[in-house]
């Protein structure tokens, strides 16, 4: 079993993330209530993370905590891009279809000082350990607008967060390797609201939230983003955002995983 807790921050911001560039297709330019028909926005950030990593034994069920920063030398900061997308379809636009992908792939070498046990393998104090963590975040979603006028949507919605998780720790000296990789879909429910202030100025909002207890399977996750959308043209505009993610999951079996983390 593998347990993974993760938490990114934007250096000065609590738990952030900062939309730096983004273009928005919106045809009319908004204004008051002319929602965009279709939007795309592209955005980069650079977040400090802080993460925990347990992978039990298969024996003995137990493991230990690991700082993947600190123990292992991974990588804290990362630079990255993600890819935030959305259509409007109806008489009225009031159907919503969205998406949203990111990837964080970072990488660590260290020499340990003392003896390490990782699941079912102890490590040697003197060993080189070359570890790689890779995450890939997506997730779509289905909005319907309740209300919606010249000012303000707001819309109920649903839909589904698929988040992978592939680890590996690597010591060729030992002819040892760990290997652990986990896939994770949720179903959430949520809301969107969005309000035009002025002309071409939007603040955007919304919430995603799960929770299900299944068989062997218990997951919970919150996913809040808070941003601003500015559209001086026709069909390029600028934004920055704010998004964070609490995500658990826990499953058991030979090979299923329980991780966790908070990000961006």
């Amino acid at each position: 079993m593998l347990i993974f807790s993760e938490v990114y921050c934007l250096p000065g911001w609590p738990c952030s993330l900062a939309m730096l560039a983004g273009g928005a297709f919106a045809d009319p330019v908004p204004t008051g209530g002319q929602w965009d028909k279709f939007n795309i926005s592209i955005g980069g950030f650079t977040s400090r993370s802080s993460s925990e990593l347990t992978i039990n034994n298969t024996n003995t069920g137990l493991g230990v905590a690991i700082d993947l920063e600190n123990t292992l030398a991974v990588e804290s900061r990362f630079d990255t891009v993600r890819l935030d997308t959305l259509y409007r379809w109806g008489q009225t636009d009031r159907h919503q279809i969205e998406f949203h992908y990111f990837v964080n792939n970072r990488e660590g070498i260290r020499t340990l000082d003392q003896d390490l046990t990782i699941g079912n393998t102890t490590y040697p104090a003197g060993t080189t350990l070359e570890t790689g963590l890779n995450l890939t975040f997506a997730n779509i979603d289905y909005a319907y607008a309740v209300l919606q006028d010249d000012r303000v949507r707001l819309a109920i919605s649903g839909g589904l967060h698929v988040t992978s998780i592939g680890l590996t720790i690597d010591s060729q000296g030992f002819a040892l390797q760990e290997a652990e990789e986990f896939t994770a879909p949720l179903p959430v429910i949520g809301f969107r609201l969005d309000v035009a202030t002025a002309k071409n100025w939007k603040i955007l909002s919304r919430v995603d939230v799960f929770y299900l207890e299944y068989d062997e399977f218990t997951g919970g996750l919150a996913d809040t983003y808070f941003g601003v959308e500015w559209n001086p043209f026709k069909h390029v505009g600028f934004g920055l955002g704010y998004n964070h993610v609490t995500y658990r999951v826990e499953a058991a079996g030979t090979d299923a995983a329980s991780l966790g983390w908070t990000e961006r």
